[in-house]
């Protein structure tokens, strides 16, 4: 699958508020995004070179700080479609049961229910 996902991404640390973040992408939409929030002031952005190219030509003009993350591809971005239905083809043989101790979501920071987290969807 690796060989379905792009090697011209780029994933970035933004010293900046998801919500600013988000204000600042709006013109870039569709060639990055969001990909992880680590913090109150810890933003990851992750996409295409050029669009991250131009994001953190936005970010010197703010004087925001950011770091180039050690990765070719653009995790938890618009590149990574590609391989969203070959996945969801893998993740269909797996046999899921209803968790035995309590796990938190990944996408909600709530505990999981009962259905949600046993299927391939949510994967």
């Amino acid at each position: 699958m690796n060989d379905l996902v792009s090697e011209n991404g780029r994933m970035i640390s933004v010293l900046a508020k998801s919500a600013e973040v988000e204000k600042w992408i709006d013109p870039y939409r569709g060639s990055i995004s969001i990909g992880a929030v680590n913090g109150i002031s810890s933003t990851v952005v992750s996409g295409g070179k050029k669009g991250i190219e131009q994001f953190t030509a936005i970010c010197e003009k703010q004087g925001v700080k950011w770091k180039e993350l050690n990765i070719d591809r653009a995790g938890h971005s618009p590149l990574m479609d590609t391989i969203r239905l070959p996945f969801l083809d893998v993740l269909k043989k797996i046999d899921y049961k209803t968790p035995k101790i309590p796990i938190v979501s990944n996408l909600t920071g709530l505990p999981g229910g009962e259905t949600e987290m046993i299927s391939p969807e949510y994967w």
